[in-house]
């Protein structure tokens, strides 16, 4: 990993105004974004949608309304130092501010690679990195039809676009609680049969992730690995509460995850290193999941990635969310330790491909970064004002 660049540029532009712009997708998804313009005019931007990622039914009732506060604090800010000093501390145990947070620290780096004439990733990383990154196909939120053949179609329609990999979260309506009854068997043995019916409809060549969303008792994912394996499953992520109390039963899962060809996956609501710390340290994820929108923005995830790049812990970045949590995710991942695939949501809506220009390059399971300064891409709509 190349040495991140100084957040100490100089800047003469100040914040001139700063808008919140929504735009629904479906009745699970909410994307929220952050538009700062600059005293020059140039305009960054950042995502701070919250609905689902966090494994909730919604976005908190006041997200708009906090983040509507924090950016207020903005205005005649200079770009970067004072804007962030402005927006107060990273906030670790509040995950609705630290989203906004990492929003507004998004549409700033924005703005200071545009005032560079560089991409992100070549503001973040003198000299940037890969300039096109693989991705793995989520197929799980353009399912509607929840059953075994629609999780089929969806993952055949993933491969025939050119994705090696396709993630699903089958075991709905299982929890920690559930998972040892009778109706939590029946619930298993639903999640097992569209994990199935994806492996029949895309062959042995193509790799199958599966995120269980913390639905399972240790004992109860254990037991389910050698099914797990049999199709081929070599992504497991997310399979109990993570707490620091289930750090242990982590550590072991993994070992048995590596035995059967898997490796295990999570952290996607951390934020900052220390939220990390104790399971990187611990050994207990081959892979951690820092999410631009939650994590507290580029330069905390560089942090992160570094210090688990030296525990030898890979970092693929949740990235379930809109195009411009795409690109943003996009341009860090190309300058990340390691060759991991990015997560891309797979067909949700076909406004991925019509609010922000220029659309997103992916093309053959793969996607190019922009070339243009700054993040490399604009909102343009359509959207409400928040």
């Amino acid at each position: 990993m190349r040495t991140p660049a100084s957040s100490t540029h100089e800047h003469t532009a100040t914040i001139a105004d700063v808008a919140l712009r929504s735009i629904h997708v479906s009745t699970r998804t909410t994307w929220r974004h952050v538009v700062i313009t600059a005293s020059d005019g140039k305009t960054g931007v950042g995502e701070y949608t919250l609905d689902g990622a966090v494994g909730s039914t919604g976005s908190p009732p006041d997200l708009d309304e906090i983040a509507g506060h924090m950016v207020a604090r903005l205005a005649g800010a200079r770009v970067e130092e004072e804007a962030l000093a402005r927006l107060g501390p990273l906030t670790l145990d509040d995950i609705t501010r630290a989203t906004v947070y990492s929003a507004c620290s998004q549409a700033i780096i924005d703005l200071c690679a545009q005032a560079q004439g560089v991409p992100v990733a070549d503001y973040l990383c003198p000299g940037g990195g890969r300039k096109q990154q693989d991705l793995y196909a989520n197929i799980n939120r353009r399912t509607t039809a929840r059953t075994p053949a629609g999780f089929r179609a969806s993952a055949q329609l993933a491969q025939a676009a050119g994705f090696p990999a396709v993630k699903l979260a089958p075991f709905d309506g299982l929890t920690p609680a559930n998972c040892v009854t009778r109706e939590g068997q029946k619930l298993i043995h639903d999640g097992m049969e569209r994990i199935a019916a994806v492996r029949d409809g895309v062959g042995r060549p193509a790799d199958i992730y599966i995120d269980c969303h913390w639905r399972f008792q240790p004992s109860s994912i254990a037991a389910l690995l050698p099914m797990l394996a049999r199709e081929g499953v070599v992504w497991l992520e997310c399979p109990i509460p993570e707490s620091e109390e289930n750090i242990s039963d982590l550590r072991a899962l993994r070992m048995q995850c590596a035995d059967h060809g898997m490796r295990l996956c999570g952290l996607e609501t951390g934020i900052g290193w220390s939220s990390y710390e104790p399971y990187v340290m611990s050994g207990a994820y081959d892979v951690i999941m820092p999410d631009i929108k939650h994590a507290g923005g580029y330069r905390a995830i560089l942090d992160i990635a570094q210090q688990a790049s030296e525990q030898g812990v890979a970092v693929s970045m949740h990235n379930p969310s809109g195009p411009v949590a795409h690109v943003a995710s996009l341009q860090l991942q190309s300058i990340l330790p390691g060759s991991e695939r990015l997560e891309v949501q797979f067909d949700e809506s076909p406004m991925f491909w019509e609010i922000a220009l220029p659309t997103p390059a992916i093309c053959n399971g793969s996607s190019a970064l922009p070339a243009a300064a700054g993040l490399g891409v604009s909102l343009t709509g359509p959207y409400s004002s928040v």
